[in-house]
Order: structure tokens, then C-alpha cells, then sequence
């Protein structure tokens, strides 16, 4: 995240506390005056920073009593910011009675869990989809979360975990899917605990679900969901698997994060097929280096567009809307 972001988040929701760790600290520091809230800063590190506890520290002189704070079924339980039709992401408000609803269906239905089971999620820690599958949902079926801090997605690493831990339940992205099935060394790797996976973010193509299941003998349940809703609709145990029913590419962000570039007369955002991801976004104007770098400042440094073209005049209908065709001219030569 950038300084941008937390300055726009915490004021918007009104936050009293923040905790991060050594990367985003900087950032926080470079806003917090600006937000009359924000009282308590806390940071997860192994050495101290000014101006902030320890969480580390601060655990090691914590009671083992607890308190549960007394709330309403109504009262605010979480805050997420989602991408919106138009501007900034929009605050997303969740409840205690809404929310822990949704989130038991999501563990109960599709995610499988009991008490017996060891569940692993890969999703970013910054992600409504950590706070289903990472947090709430196994803590509410009174399942164990399995905790891997990986830099970034590194396939021997993920096949290793999964066949020296007893990991009985996996959700990753599809684009990791992808990547997994196109290792040669998946097949080599025997996962003795694993008995359920699920994925959800993007559609999940069959040649993937395919290859899964000829590697691992185990289907791969998508789920589709937003960070308003929480899972809308899956594929459970016992169903039969529709392949291609669910997941969507979603290119708000990046195209309010283009329209703000001053040197861009006119521009569109369509996908366009990729070997790892499925598909990429694929930005119509100019200036490819320039706009890239402009995107990763406005938004995040992973939010930018992969594919540049530049054309003199975009494609219309009759009543002013951009025609289609230039999503079916990317897709058209696979």
C-alpha cells in the first residue's frame, strides 16, 4: 500500500489503532498526523521502532485471562475497502451478526472444516479473503490455521508444505493453481493429509482442474464471493463441479488510476490471455513505460498493466459505448 491509501483509509473509517510491520511502517508515519484518530500504532517486528509498541513485546507481558468485549449484533466487526464503479475504493461495512453468519456458511459449506482439520490459505493478509479462510471461518468451526509467511508465491516451497504438513484443507488463486499444475515436480509429491482444495479470485479454467485432479486425485471447488457479500455461491462437497460457472476479472482500479494521467486523450481496459494468470488487463494508449509506472504509484506497485498498445481511435458503438471487439481481437488468435 502506498501513503495514499492509508491516508485515504484511515480517516474514512475512522481508525483508532493500526498495526503493520517494518515495510509500510515508513508510510504510516509519513500520514499519521493528518489523522486526528489514529491514537495507537502498533508494529510487528523483531526490533524496536519510535513512536510504536511492539506487538512482540507487548505479547510477552500479556495476561492469559481474557475479556470478551461486550458488543451489539449490529455494531460494526469490520471494515474492507473494495474497488467501486467510480473513484476511490468504497468502505465496506460488516457486522457481528452478518458477517459471522456468512463466514460460518463459507467454513461449514464450502470450505469443509471441522475440528479435525489443518486449513491453509495463501491469500495475502490484506485481503477480505484472508480474514474467510484464514481467520474467522476455520476459528468458528474450531479448525487449526496453518500460517506460512512466504514472500511471494514460490511453487517447490507450497508442494513441499503441503506433503510434510498435515494440511487437510488448500485455498489458493487460480493464477497459483496455474502455476502449480504447469510444475513438473507436482506429480513427484504425494499430499497423505490433503482431502479438500478449494480456490476463488478468477475463474478457474477445466485444463487446470483437469490436471489437478490427474496430480492430486482431488477436484478444485471454486468459489465466487465480494468483499460486500462474502461467498455468494461455490462448489461444495457432493455437487457436481460446472467448469468455467464462476470467477471474474474485475479492471475498475486500474482504469480510474489511468484516467487521472494527463498525456492519455482516450483510453480502454480489456483482458488478454496469459500464460500464468489466464488473462492480464491490456491498456489501449500511450506512453507504455510512463502509464505502467503512473499506475503502480496511483494504485499499488502489482496493480499495472502488463500490455501496452497504442491505437489512433478506439472502436464505438452508435451511442458512444467502446465495442467489444478489441477484448475478442486479444482472445481471438488462442
Amino acid at each position: 500500500m502506498t501513503q495514499k491509501d492509508i491516508l485515504y483509509r484511515l480517516p474514512s473509517s475512522k481508525s483508532k489503532c493500526i498495526f503493520t510491520n517494518d515495510v509500510l511502517a515508513p508510510a504510516v508515519d509519513g500520514v499519521a498526523s493528518k489523522c486526528e484518530n489514529l491514537h495507537s500504532k502498533l508494529i510487528v517486528s523483531q526490533s524496536p521502532r519510535e513512536g510504536w509498541e511492539n506487538l512482540k513485546e507487548m505479547m510477552k507481558h500479556a495476561s492469559d485471562n481474557n475479556t470478551c468485549v461486550k458488543t451489539k449484533h449490529n455494531e460494526t466487526m469490520a471494515i474492507f475497502f473494495t474497488s467501486g464503479t467510480s473513484g476511490s475504493p468504497k468502505m465496506t461495512r460488516h457486522t457481528h451478526s452478518s458477517f459471522g453468519l456468512g463466514l460460518s456458511i463459507n467454513g461449514r459449506f464450502w470450505l469443509d472444516l471441522t475440528p479435525s482439520d489443518v486449513m491453509w490459505n495463501t491469500s495475502d493478509i490484506g485481503w477480505a479473503k484472508s480474514a474467510w479462510s484464514s481467520v474467522y471461518s476455520p476459528w468458528i468451526q474450531g479448525a487449526c490455521v496453518f500460517a506460512h509467511y512466504l514472500p511471494r508465491f514460490e511453487p517447490t516451497s507450497v508442494l513441499q508444505t503441503l506433503c510434510k504438513f498435515p494440511i487437510t484443507v488448500f485455498c489458493s488463486a487460480p493464477t497459483a493453481d496455474r502455476i502449480l499444475v504447469q510444475n513438473d515436480k507436482t506429480r513427484n509429491y504425494k499430499f497423505k493429509s490433503l482431502k479438500h482444495c478449494v480456490s476463488a479470485g478468477e475463474s478457474v479454467n477445466s485444463e487446470v482442474t483437469e490436471q489437478w485432479r490427474n496430480r492430486t486425485g482431488l477436484d478444485i471447488h471454486e468459489g465466487y464471493g465480494q468483499t460486500e457479500t462474502v461467498l455468494i455461491c461455490g462448489n461444495f462437497k457432493g455437487m457436481k463441479i460446472k467448469p468455467g460457472s464462476m470467477g471474474s476479472l474485475l479492471l475498475l482500479l486500474m482504469l480510474n488510476a489511468l484516467t487521472e494521467h494527463s498525456t492519455l486523450a482516450e483510453l480502454a481496459v480489456v483482458s488478454s490471455p496469459d500464460p500464468i494468470r489466464g488473462e492480464k488487463s491490456n491498456d489501449q494508449k500511450q506512453l507504455k513505460k510512463e502509464i505502467q509506472e503512473h499506475v503502480k504509484r496511483a494504485t499499488a506497485p502489482y496493480k499495472y498493466p502488463r500490455k501496452v498498445e497504442f491505437i489512433q481511435e478506439l472502436p464505438k458503438t452508435i451511442s458512444g459505448k467502446i465495442r467489444n471487439e478489441l477484448r475478442k481481437k486479444e482472445w481471438e488468435t488462442i
